[in-house]
């Protein structure tokens, strides 16, 4: 504590934060120690103007590629078979990520920041998958992205909420080749209300620019809105709606999405911090004139993390996440069925 003190008052807040993420380790269970610890963190993470945000995921999938359900298809009454990497393979993932966001200018009513993320995703085959397809290789199915933007956050109406403006610039790698450069802007806007409630709506709009086949590439815009409430007992839940219209020259791209979502986080249960979460969505995609009144998408997302913030190294806890999608089509090649669990680190500061 107290060389990170010393740190702080140089302001040198990076290093301050690594040595309180020590004494938390070394600090023992004490739970009021931890918390002076983690109240510490919070208040020199205030003044830092870098933030970095860490993630390392490990998880077994029983479709690693996002692959059909079956190689064997019609449309419109005529037969065809997928290649073998069009299938659903079983496998494992890895992935990596790193977020960061430097303030470049701040004063009661603004704050602008410089932000970025890289991610990176690893897959191995298992020996089934390697069996069904022989010819196809883990990396694949490996996927990357970077980003960097500039994000604007404005008190324009105090007595609504923060307004936040964001642009960003992107590219995307499939099988370690370049597969997307895209453009993207962002716009939302906070609504207070009553303590312990909120919303929040939103609007995206992004132009991607396909390097795999130029026929991909697309134009979209999309809104959101989402309201949140907090519990008596320190959890909250959320719920919202989200749509979208994607205009591209492939019948396969071009659709219009609607989503329903919600998401119920308990504060603790025999010493776990559970979340559920779940979603469903639907895609029509006119274009395709393949099967009468084109194809029509249905998916059901329902996940579970759990994380034990008594176990933690460093002030990191393990989160463990489960997740089932389930994608119905009137087009059998594009039904998908998902099972995976994974498991995170997650900074209890």
């Amino acid at each position: 504590m107290l060389a990170a003190d010393v740190h702080t008052r140089q302001e040198q807040y990076t290093r301050a934060q690594i040595w309180l993420r020590r004494a938390d380790q070394v600090g023992g269970d004490d739970p009021q120690r931890k918390q002076i610890v983690a109240r510490a963190f919070q208040q020199v993470a205030r003044r830092n103007p870098l933030s970095l945000q860490l993630s390392l995921t490990v998880r077994p999938s029983n479709n690693v590629n996002n692959g059909a359900e079956t190689a064997e298809i019609e449309i419109g009454g005529l037969p065809f078979v997928l290649d073998p990497s069009g299938v659903e393979l079983g496998g494992y993932e890895a992935s990596t990520g790193v977020s960061l966001s430097y303030r470049l200018s701040e004063t009661e009513k603004h704050r602008t920041s410089l932000v970025g993320e890289v991610f990176y995703r690893r897959i191995w085959l298992g020996d089934d998958a390697k069996l069904e397809a022989p010819g196809v290789a883990s990396s694949d199915f490996n996927y990357g992205v970077l980003i960097t933007g500039v994000r604007h956050q404005r008190l324009i109406w105090p007595e609504l909420g923060p307004s936040q403006a964001t642009g960003l610039i992107g590219q995307s790698w499939y099988g370690d080749k370049g597969l997307a450069r895209w453009v993207e802007l962002q716009f939302s806007q906070s609504v207070r209300q009553e303590e312990g409630r909120g919303l929040r709506f939103g609007a995206t709009a992004r132009s991607e620019k396909r390097l795999d086949n130029d026929i991909n590439s697309s134009h979209s815009l999309g809104f959101s809105a989402d309201a949140t409430r907090a519990t008596e007992n320190g959890g909250n839940y959320s719920f919202g709606i989200a749509v979208k219209n994607v205009w591209s020259d492939s019948a396969t791209s071009d659709h219009f999405s609607t989503q329903l979502r919600a998401s119920r986080r308990f504060d603790d249960v025999w010493g776990i911090q559970p979340t559920v979460r779940g979603s469903i969505e639907q895609r029509l995609y006119t274009e395709f004139t393949s099967v009468v009144l084109g194809r029509d998408d249905l998916s059901v997302n329902v996940g579970v993390d759990l994380v034990w913030p008594e176990v933690s190294y460093y002030g990191f806890s393990p989160r463990l996440s489960v997740d089932y999608r389930r994608t119905n089509s009137n087009v059998g090649i594009y039904d998908r069925n998902s099972f995976s669990a994974g498991l995170t680190a997650v900074s209890r500061f």
